[in-house]
């Protein structure tokens, strides 16, 4: 019994906390993505082209930081000839997770003509302490 209360010291006196850990799902990228961490390049998707369903993750944590981090996500639009003339849709969904927990989902598709360069682009800050 003595064993158990010593625990509960320690336990109070140096609290055990868990670094979160995050991560990224793309299961749509139409045609191509860069991820980003505090402007750090840290994925690079290549063109994929026929806008099929996927499951790529992406684990976030080696590239975090203390303190603010901002994650950009930009979507370029075309093909890996570069002949963007005939793409005029984009589309882009996926999620980011903490600790296998939704921390913010992004769905965004459109027929507006764009293609070429960088068609889409959203920031997310993650703050770690």
């Amino acid at each position: 019994m003595k064993l158990i209360g010593s625990f509960w010291l320690i336990y109070a006196l140096f609290p055990i906390t868990q670094t979160p850990d995050f991560s990224i799902a793309f299961s749509k990228i139409d045609n191509r993505v860069y991820a980003f961490v505090n402007d750090e390049l840290v994925f690079d998707s290549q063109f994929i082209d026929g806008n099929p369903e996927l499951n790529l993750s992406l684990d976030l944590n080696p590239f975090l930081k203390k303190g603010t981090n901002i994650i950009k996500i930009q979507l370029e639009n075309g093909s890996i000839l570069n002949a963007f003339i005939v793409d005029t849709h984009w589309m882009i969904r996926y999620e980011i997770f903490e600790n296998g927990e939704s921390y913010d989902y992004v769905y965004e598709s459109s027929k507006n003509g764009q293609t070429g360069l960088i068609v889409y682009e959203k920031k997310h800050n993650i703050y770690l302490e």
